[in-house]
């Protein structure tokens, strides 16, 4: 955990080794979104990453949980690196629709991703964002947060490849998208 101070210790002998054997390499983890005011690592990396879920695990728009992120890195030792949101996305089960923006469903999947994603895009303070996840998959059933069906349902398409509202969304949007 990069809040306490044995992650601390165990993130920089990670990054010293790695280092040692090629020091050509950028290093970086993926923080938590929980971590945003307390994680103590930001000064090992060499890019900032972090993991975070607005319109999903909690209602805040994307805009302040941007701000409050970069507010957070550019107190610490992570100012002036890039910074990278490394996981992003929503849930949606596959055919479950519903026009009055119920979470599960394709609409709000599309909904929130499309917000994420575009704020993402046109930060300047950011260098990329990574969606989480392409395909639901299956996981434990006594995974974080019980999911459906025993699987992490965050995919633009489902665990048959069968596309869900999001998939084309988020293809317009990168097809659009110009620096």
């Amino acid at each position: 955990m990069s809040n306490t101070e044995f992650g601390r210790s165990c993130y920089a002998k990670q990054f010293e080794l790695i280092k040692s054997l090629d020091s050509s390499r950028p290093v970086s983890f993926a923080s938590l979104e929980a971590f945003i005011g307390s994680d103590l690592c930001l000064d090992l990396v060499d890019i900032v990453s972090f993991n975070i879920y607005p319109r999903w695990y909690h209602n805040t728009t994307v805009k302040d949980s941007l701000s409050n992120l970069k507010n957070f890195v550019n107190s610490t030792g992570g100012a002036g690196k890039p910074l990278l949101i490394s996981e992003i996305g929503a849930g949606a089960i596959y055919g479950f629709r519903s026009n009055n923006q119920e979470k599960w469903t394709e609409e709000y999947q599309q909904y929130a991703l499309t917000e994420q994603i575009t704020s993402i895009l046109y930060d300047e303070d950011l260098s990329g964002v990574i969606i989480w996840q392409y395909s639901d998959c299956r996981v434990d059933s006594g995974w974080f947060h019980g999911r459906p069906k025993s699987q992490n349902n965050k995919g633009l398409v489902d665990i048959y490849r069968r596309e869900k509202l999001a998939f084309n969304k988020v293809k317009e949007i990168f097809h659009s998208y110009h620096e």
